[in-house]
């Protein structure tokens, strides 16, 4: 059977055919099926073995049995695909717009130095003659005074010859530019095609130039932006008719897939185990707790301690405010194949988060701080969504949401919070040049991000060196001469301080496994002692407090990251 009339069975029996050959395809609406190819649209299909067809290159499956069962199926119910197609489509015209623009600056580029080098070639040429008719004209004028006539009469010919020449060249010059060609005659005139970005000669013969406007990548590219066209008339009513049909409900609505992993055993056991060392912390949080008032009560100083004991319930109390603002810090990782979140309201925020990802804590102690309240939708690195990707275009967190705006990256998130946010306590100086040495004294500190991912990369590959630990010994050193008050952004710590906190935090539970040898009672060393003060006064701030996992979750992580290459993202998992 030819792959033409297996196609042609399979788009009329759709996966029941593929069933029959022994194949098992997941169903037509999974997130790795291409929502364009389902409509008839992908760029991807219509610029098939051309050269575009790795510029919009289409990792999502497309078999003819997922887009009968599409068509049989959208006729009884609306799946809105062409709302998801119509991003799919959106972005490969954006990149072969790109390429467009990337071509037609290459050929005026181009065009233009050929046209400087052509000129240039003329001026020095006429610059040449011109020295060579002065010399000429000086010898005839010697010549005449000697009385040599007929010598000077043959230099002058000479001079003629060059004059013609002179007139010739300084002709070419003015005929150096084509009318409307902006090329020198002789040069190739190529321009780029509006529509697929190929180069074409404007001196070619008109059967050529038809030959490429019929041509699959041209007509291919005409369809795709013929349809996004009729889409874009659409697509706002589309998406909230989507939205109100599927989104009703404000919560994160769990796929068939979800759920059975919820109740799956290993969760459970997870949960309970996470649920066991909570109840045995609040067990003890409880018995120090009777146990101080005792002491309270006997202690000759007991207004002073009452004092400092109503400074910690200030400072609890800071924390759970934070954790209250930051909704779903330890909830469930999202992973390939689980729905998007809700859209967002008006006015509302979102960070996505993997919970222990020191990028992504800088963030997070930074929202602690300002109070903003934020939807925090955590996302498993190892089995990302594949929505995840339209977010961040790497797949990386932090990615922060905010009116209908996505910004990335953990060092340019807090700059938007500060701007956006105008109602909270600005972090980052408003003095121009002040922000700018707090910018520079992150970039300083960023050996000690440096230090502490060469030691973790040398831990997954089983070879700690010496030669890591000397690093992170100078990174300290580094990092202690550049501590001049008691926190890097002055008396209150700020940008500089949130920045480079998660890192430390993490070079302590190294230490505190036992892994790296350090003194763990004056972190990070006894002679780093403005770094030693400083750490124990962050590890205090509520906001830190608020953003980091308790040290026994920390190290189970480290040691199932590190040690077991596997690691667990939902360790210490609550239902927010």
């Amino acid at each position: 059977m030819t792959d033409v009339m297996r196609e042609m069975i399979a788009q009329l029996m759709g996966s029941e055919r593929e069933a029959e050959e022994g194949r098992r395809l997941v169903p037509f609406d999974h997130p790795s099926v291409c929502r364009a190819y389902l409509i008839g649209c992908c760029p991807y299909e219509l610029v098939a073995d051309s050269r575009l067809q790795n510029l919009v290159f289409c990792r999502k499956m497309h078999e003819p049995a997922h887009k009968a069962d599409y068509e049989r199926a959208q006729k009884e119910k609306d799946y809105f695909f062409d709302v998801e197609a119509y991003e799919d489509i959106g972005n490969a015209i954006r990149a072969v717009d790109a390429e467009i623009a990337r071509v037609r600056d290459k050929l005026e580029r181009d065009a233009k130095d050929k046209c400087e080098g052509h000129n240039y070639a003329l001026t020095q040429s006429i610059t040449e003659i011109d020295a060579k008719i002065e010399t000429a004209l000086q010898e005839m004028e010697e010549l005449g005074k000697q009385g040599r006539i007929d010598e000077s009469l043959s230099m002058s010919k000479s001079v003629e010859e060059l004059r013609a020449r002179r007139e010739e060249l300084e002709q070419q010059q003015l005929e150096t530019f084509e009318t409307g060609s902006g090329l020198p005659k002789g040069f190739t005139a190529l321009k780029v095609c509006e529509e697929c970005s190929a180069q074409l000669n404007i001196m070619d013969a008109e059967s050529r130039i038809a030959d490429h406007f019929n041509g699959k990548m041209h007509l291919g590219m005409v369809e795709c932006r013929s349809k996004y066209t009729e889409m874009k008339e659409t697509i706002d009513e589309r998406r909230r008719l989507r939205d109100a049909t599927l989104y009703g409900r404000r919560f994160i609505r769990r796929t068939p897939e979800r759920s059975r992993f919820a109740d799956s055993p290993e969760r459970e056991r997870r949960r309970d185990r996470s649920r066991s060392r909570d109840r045995d912390r609040r067990s003890r949080s409880r018995d120090r707790e009777r146990r101080r008032r005792r002491s309270r009560s006997r202690s000759r100083s007991r207004e002073h301690k009452s004092s400092r004991d109503s400074k910690d319930r200030k400072d609890d109390s800071k924390v759970t405010h934070f954790v209250m603002t930051l909704k779903g810090l330890n909830s469930y990782h999202l992973q390939d194949g689980e729905s998007e979140p809700a859209p967002l309201a008006a006015g509302k925020a979102r960070l996505y988060n993997m919970k222990f990802c020191p990028f992504a804590e800088r963030v997070v102690i930074y929202l602690a701080r300002k109070g903003i309240e934020t939807e925090i939708v955590n996302i498993d690195l190892q089995k990302k969504p594949e929505w995840y990707f339209k977010k961040h275009y790497q797949g990386k967190v932090p990615t922060f949401e905010h009116d209908g705006k996505v910004v990335i990256e953990s060092l340019m998130i807090p700059e938007y919070l500060d701007d956006a946010f105008p109602n909270t306590p600005r972090i980052l100086p408003a003095d121009p040049f002040q922000k700018v040495q707090h910018k520079l004294l992150v970039e300083r500190l960023s050996v000690v991000t440096q230090a502490f991912i060469g030691i973790a990369i040398s831990l997954k590959e089983n070879k700690l060196s010496e030669e890591k630990v000397e690093a992170a010994k100078k990174a300290f050193a580094e990092a202690e001469s550049l501590l001049t008050h008691d926190f890097y952004a002055g008396n209150e710590p700020g940008f500089p301080d949130y920045m480079v906190f998660p890192f430390f935090e993490r070079s302590w539970l190294l230490a505190k496994s036992g892994i790296v040898k350090i003194d763990l009672d004056n972190f990070p060393g006894a002679e780093y002692p403005k770094l030693h003060k400083w750490f124990s006064a962050m590890m205090q701030r509520p906001e830190t407090k608020a953003a980091m996992q308790p040290p026994e979750v920390g190290l189970e992580y480290m040691n199932d990251y590190l040690v077991n290459g596997k690691p667990n993202y939902d360790l210490n998992l609550k239902d927010d």
